[in-house]
């Protein structure tokens, strides 16, 4: 009989638990088990996320800096940048809440950053932007802590000028 990999993972709680305590291992301590590897690795994705967003963000700075010698075309694929960035951010807001991460603070402050960088906002950004907005919206951590400033960002936001693309 071949062992599946959700299998394997299971027999080896099993064992892990048995050896452990010298006792059965029931289904409840397995569940508790498999929660548990479950969310470490949501907060280790959060975290490569949070990494990545932070390095978008040195780049986006080093864009602003440089943005005073570039051409037309240049400063067009900047504001598209922006946008998209404002996206990113907004989506991985979205994903930080829904997995209850202790760092939402950390997943703000981009948004915030990026926000005042935005002349215009492209058609699919904002339709994306108003979808994560609407989930977030609906979330306890939204409610109570990020409620005022998190409306104002996304105000700002989608009442630029839409950008047909």
């Amino acid at each position: 009989m071949e062992l599946t990999d959700r299998k394997k993972q299971i027999l080896k709680i099993v064992v892990e638990g048995y050896v452990a305590t010298a006792e059965p291992v029931g289904s409840k301590a397995i569940v508790n088990v498999l929660e548990i590897r479950d969310r470490i690795q949501k907060v280790a994705q959060l975290e490569k996320q949070l990494n990545l967003l932070k390095e978008a963000t040195i780049m986006l700075n080093y864009n602003m800096q440089s943005q005073l010698s570039c051409s037309n075309g240049e400063m067009w694929e900047r504001e598209k940048a922006y946008d998209s960035a404002f996206a990113a951010y907004n989506g991985a807001f979205r994903f930080a809440i829904l997995a209850q991460s202790q760092n939402l603070a950390e997943y703000m402050a981009p948004l915030t950053r990026v926000v005042c960088h935005i002349q215009n906002i492209g058609t699919m950004q904002a339709e994306l932007i108003a979808k994560d907005a609407e989930v977030i919206r609906n979330t306890d951590a939204y409610l109570q802590y990020f409620k005022k400033e998190y409306d104002n960002i996304i105000n700002i936001v989608l009442s630029k000028p839409i950008r047909n693309e």
